[in-house]
């Protein structure tokens, strides 16, 4: 059996949907079963620079940097807290697919 951590936020920017399932089985006898599903809302603070940007507003390619980092982060927390509610103590590979291109390097 293996566990994954599915992880979307869509357009509507309320949240990160974090779902924990896990699968068994092969090609002609998969099953999958769904352990945990819950919405991760993001602060008020980070959802309004979210869709600030998506309205047209302009930021410097640091400023896009960070912004995608405190993304990032809520989505590694989101999948932190959904593994812990439901495995406890036990690890788990989660695999996280968010595509991306590097823009800019911050200096930290």
């Amino acid at each position: 059996m293996t566990k994954i951590i599915g992880l979307i936020s869509g357009t509507s920017v309320d949240g990160i949907d974090a779902a924990l399932v896990d699968v068994a089985g092969g090609q002609t006898n998969l099953k999958i079963e769904l352990l945990a599903a819950t919405t991760y809302p993001y602060s008020e603070k980070l959802r309004s620079q979210i869709l600030s940007v998506c309205g047209g507003s302009s930021l410097s390619i640091a400023e896009l940097a960070e912004l995608d980092d405190a993304i990032a982060q809520e989505f590694a927390q989101a999948a932190f807290t959904i593994n812990q509610k439901v495995i406890k103590k036990q690890k788990l590979l989660a695999l996280m697919v968010k595509p991306f291109i590097t823009v800019h390097h911050l200096n930290n």
